[in-house]
C-alpha cells in the first residue's frame, strides 16, 4: 500500500440522478475502516435508504476500485478522494448522493500523519436543494496523530474556505477530535461558520479518553431525527444517521 500524494476527486455521475434533492433528505455518515467493497454493504445502505430516506452518504476510509462503477447505491452518483492505493484498490473518501454533485473539489491536509504517513483532507461537494438553494456539503476525514495546533491550522484552512460559501451547509465525518484542545478546535470552528451539532448519545459514538470523535455539524436546515445505531460487525465506528429538510418545511 502507498500514499496518494496528489489527491483530487474522481466524479461518477448516473443518468438517473434526480434534479434536486427532496424537501425531506436523509444523511448517513460513517467510517468504514476500509471494509466497504462487499455485497454486504450494498445490502446494508439499501436498507438504511428505505429505513432514513437516505439521498447522501459520507463515507471515511472508503475501499473503491477506480475509475469504476460506485460499489454503493447503482443509482447514486459519487465523488472520492482516495488517499491511499493498494494495486487495484483505493481508499479515501467518497461521497454519493441522488442529486449529482453541481461541482466537487478536494482540500488536501497540510501535514501529514507522521513523517511518511498519508494526508487528509475534505471533500466538498455542492447540491441542489428542492427550494433552488445550494447546499455545501463537506466530508471530512481530519488529521490524526499531529500535535493541537497542526490540527487547529487544519481547520482553519478549511473554515476559511468555506467562508466563500453562503446559505446551507453540512459538515460532517471522522474529525478526530479526541482530546480537549482538539473538542475546543472543532467548537471555534463550529461556531465560527455558523453551524449546529447533530446530537447523538456519546455512547453510541466511537469516542477515545471519552471524546467523541465521529460529528454532523449543519446550518440553514431543519434536523429531524438522529441515530448512531450499533453495527459492531461492520467498523470500529457507528454509522450516524439524520434526517433533515430545508427550512420552509
Amino acid at each position: 500500500m502507498f500514499f496518494i500524494r496528489d489527491i483530487h476527486a474522481y466524479c461518477h455521475r448516473t443518468k438517473s440522478a434526480a434534479p434536486a434533492l427532496p424537501q425531506h433528505f436523509g444523511l448517513l455518515c460513517w467510517n468504514v475502516n476500509k471494509s466497504t467493497d462487499i455485497q454486504h454493504y450494498r445490502d446494508l445502505f439499501e436498507a438504511l435508504r428505505n429505513e432514513w430516506n437516505l439521498h447522501l452518504i459520507l463515507i471515511q476510509e472508503a475501499r473503491m476500485r477506480l475509475p469504476s462503477a460506485p460499489f454503493l447505491l447503482p443509482d447514486f452518483s459519487y465523488c472520492s478522494a482516495p488517499n491511499l492505493k493498494q494495486r487495484t484498490l483505493h481508499y479515501g473518501l467518497l461521497t454519493a448522493s441522488s442529486q449529482t454533485a453541481l461541482e466537487a473539489m478536494v482540500l488536501p491536509s497540510q501535514a501529514k500523519e507522521g513523517i511518511l504517513g498519508p494526508g487528509k483532507g475534505a471533500l466538498i461537494t455542492h447540491h441542489t436543494l428542492s427550494d433552488r438553494q445550494t447546499l455545501t456539503l463537506v466530508n471530512l476525514h481530519a488529521i490524526n496523530f499531529r500535535a493541537a495546533r497542526i490540527y487547529a491550522g487544519e481547520l482553519e484552512s478549511l473554515q476559511e474556505y468555506l467562508q466563500k460559501f453562503s446559505g446551507p451547509m453540512i459538515v460532517a465525518g471522522d474529525f478526530n477530535s479526541w482530546s480537549a484542545k482538539r473538542m475546543h478546535v472543532l467548537q471555534t470552528f463550529r461556531l465560527n461558520l455558523g453551524l449546529e451539532s447533530v446530537p447523538f448519545p456519546t455512547e453510541k459514538i466511537k469516542t477515545f479518553r471519552g471524546y467523541p470523535l465521529d460529528h454532523i455539524l449543519y446550518r440553514e436546515l431543519k434536523c429531524h431525527r438522529s441515530l448512531a445505531p450499533d453495527l459492531p460487525h461492520d467498523s470500529d465506528h457507528n454509522p450516524l444517521l439524520a434526517e433533515f429538510s430545508t427550512p420552509h418545511i
